[in-house]
């Protein structure tokens, strides 16, 4: 790949990172330049430009790009060697539970098989946390299930019932009490907020309704201590996420012929 899909003038929306003083000025650099690579889908060992170009992109003095280097260094996404220059990791490499790699990732053009492997990590995590939750919640769990329950209920806006889907989702989490799952509840908050954000494009009243009705299916069956008619109801949710960004990505094909 060529420099200029790195190296480009800062667009509006990354000069307001760049310029955000609450942030550390390395971790914006590291977040723009992380994303660069990313949402570009810079090939494997491609060759980062020098720190002096660099450094003119973003504005930045050599200390502050070294420290955003390492960053994303650590993350697995590139690697220095001393005297060659900064190289491009292959995504095997990659950290793709680190919350920056897997939100860019979800910026990129998707596509079936990383759709298919979030779906399965879903199920893998989620089928076991419904049950633990469906064996193990108590009654202030439950308050706060049916309080996003609710929120769900109640929305009127795609934001609204994705802040409270998202929120039903990570009660259930923290219900199962096994402090091993809640280390992937970071991961599944971003997977769902991405997936519900793509799920959204092509859903409607019917679509809405009928999500609204499998979630209180699933409070139910927590509530009533029914771990296996949880993990059914999960199961089919999974299901219905798979169908319906299968069929985003269908539309974004479509648009782009």
């Amino acid at each position: 790949m060529k420099n200029n899909t790195i190296c480009f003038p800062l667009t509006d929306d990354e000069l307001l990172i760049i310029n955000d003083k609450k942030k550390r000025l390395s971790n914006s650099v590291a977040q723009l330049l992380g994303r660069r690579i990313v949402v570009n889908e810079i090939e494997s060992d491609f060759l980062l430009p020098k720190e002096n170009e660099l450094c003119e992109i973003f504005g930045v003095s050599r200390t502050v790009l070294r420290e955003a280097v390492k960053i994303l260094a650590d993350k697995g996404l590139i690697r220095t060697r001393q005297k060659s220059g900064t190289f491009v990791n292959s995504q095997a490499a990659w950290n793709l539970f680190d919350e920056w790699i897997l939100k860019w990732m979800f910026e990129r053009q998707l596509d079936m098989k990383f759709i298919e492997d979030l779906i399965e990590l879903r199920s893998f995590i989620e089928t076991a946390v419904v049950k633990l939750s469906a064996l193990r919640a108590d009654e202030a769990d439950i308050a706060i299930m049916e309080s996003a329950y609710l929120e769900l209920s109640k929305a009127k806006t795609f934001d609204e019932h994705i802040s409270a889907d998202v929120n039903f989702h990570l009660a259930i989490f923290q219900s199962c009490k096994n402090e091993m799952f809640l280390q992937f509840k970071t991961v599944i908050k971003v997977i769902l907020e991405n997936s519900f954000q793509n799920q959204q494009k092509i859903m409607n009243k019917v679509s809405l309704s009928r999500s609204l009705e499998l979630h209180e299916k699933l409070l139910n069956s927590i509530k009533e201590k029914r771990p296996d008619n949880a993990e059914t109801i999960v199961k089919y949710l999974h299901l219905v996420a798979k169908e319906e960004l299968f069929l985003y990505l269908k539309h974004v094909n479509t648009e782009s012929e």
